[in-house]
């Protein structure tokens, strides 16, 4: 079986206050773990009581016939413990066995492939997660089958899963784990996961990693569907940056008033007290990798938002720009809702978007002869210049973007 163990129980009372529904992709098998994990801290429980009845007791007080009954009773209750374990899951075995035979058919499993690669499901394997350190883990992986090639027509060359709840909100998405040949990975991390009673009692004899683990096993009762995408795709279940910018920091906010942290969009953020009059706030990663960076008004009230960071792409429309993408093919790809102008103060084209809401530069060396010809007529004042993907050198690249009102 996926969940290892050959016991089982409906587990009502030792499940209390965690409401498994046995409905997910896993069907019961996360709420099996959770079972077998308050089994063992309930175990724990009943040796704390049958030790206070003899701690106020010294040894030297104990008879040589009481000290023999009483290791005669740990070894009963002992085995009664461990019996009780290896029964907890009975009420639900049946059930446990049909979701480990159906996820090793694979059917039934919920999933969708949004990209046009043609993923087919090609396997479920549970295997040992050799990242172990504490307790014996387990992941179920499903594997998908793709044509390389065609995974790297993706806009980053990569694909990317996501798990939804019930209602379709985003419990996690990462990029899919590449296997051998034309084969990619959607893991499931079981753990912890293991036969040893004395191993789950360790991790179940504390509150915060007996609730860790049941907060897991929950997560995982409550992935309900699996989507394939591409790195566009993803952006519309992650934050991203948006023409009036991400999360808090918006348009008009006020710079000293936004959290100084904010989960999955940045770690940090600063004043970097720039010499001038506007005020400059940098966000960045725990590990000082800059996010982008937010200028104000003196008074505090973001004017622009400047991202030099692909870790940050924006969205908006059918738009995605990255930063490092190459020119050429941004262009190639919205050339048509792209306005051009020159500006002066650092001799560039500015490309515009949504009314100049969005706007990237591109230097008078990066172009090609026949785009350097477009260059002199913005140079000159022209209006309607329109440019291709070949009037770009190809190995230039996306340095940042900005976000700003519209002009």
């Amino acid at each position: 079986m996926l969940l290892l163990a050959s016991c089982g129980s409906s587990g009502n009372a030792v499940l209390e206050g965690y409401d498994f529904t046995g409905k997910g992709v896993l069907g019961k098998i996360p709420m099996g773990k959770a079972i077998q994990i308050a089994t063992a801290r309930e175990i724990c429980y009943d040796f704390e009581a049958e030790g206070s009845k003899i701690s106020n007791k010294k040894i030297t007080e104990i008879s040589k016939e009481e000290y023999m009954e009483l290791g005669k009773k740990v070894n009963e209750m002992a085995q009664k413990e461990e019996d009780k374990f290896n029964h907890c899951l009975d009420d639900i075995q049946d059930d446990l066995k049909a979701d480990s035979a159906r996820l090793q058919a694979m059917k039934d499993i919920n999933w969708e492939d949004k990209t046009n690669c043609g993923f087919k499901l090609n396997g479920v394997q549970l295997v040992e997660n050799e990242n172990s350190q504490f307790l014996e883990r387990h992941d179920i992986l499903l594997m998908f089958e793709v044509n390389e090639e065609r995974v790297k027509q993706l806009p980053t060359g990569s694909p990317y899963y996501v798990f939804l709840d019930k209602n379709d909100k985003m419990l996690i998405g990462e990029g899919m784990e590449w296997g051998n040949g034309n084969l990619y990975k959607v893991r499931f991390k079981l753990d912890p996961v293991t036969k040893d009673l004395s191993k789950l009692m360790t991790l179940a004899s504390s509150a915060e990693t007996y609730h860790d683990a049941m907060s897991h096993c929950l997560y995982l009762d409550s992935i309900s569907k699996i989507l394939i995408l591409d790195a566009d795709e993803m952006l519309d279940y992650k934050p991203a940056m948006t023409i009036t910018g991400v999360g808090p920091v918006q348009l008009g906010a006020d710079l000293t008033k936004l959290p100084k942290s904010l989960p999955g969009i940045y770690d940090k953020c600063y004043d970097v007290q720039a010499p001038e009059a506007d005020k400059y706030y940098s966000f960045e990663t725990n590990k000082d990798e800059a996010l982008f960076t937010a200028v104000g008004t003196p008074e505090g009230k973001i004017k622009y938002i400047e991202v030099a960071t692909a870790l940050l792409p924006i969205k908006f429309d059918n738009v995605v720009l990255r930063v490092d993408e190459p020119f050429s093919k941004i262009v190639g790809k919205y050339g048509k809702q792209i306005s051009w102008s020159y500006n002066p103060e650092t001799m560039s084209a500015i490309a515009s978007f949504e009314a100049g809401k969005v706007t990237f530069e591109v230097f008078g060396d990066f172009f090609t002869e026949t785009g350097t010809q477009k260059f002199l007529q913005l140079q000159n004042g022209a209006k309607n210049v329109s440019l291709v993907a070949s009037d770009i050198n190809p190995e230039e690249k996306l340095q940042y973007y900005k976000v700003q009102p519209a002009k």
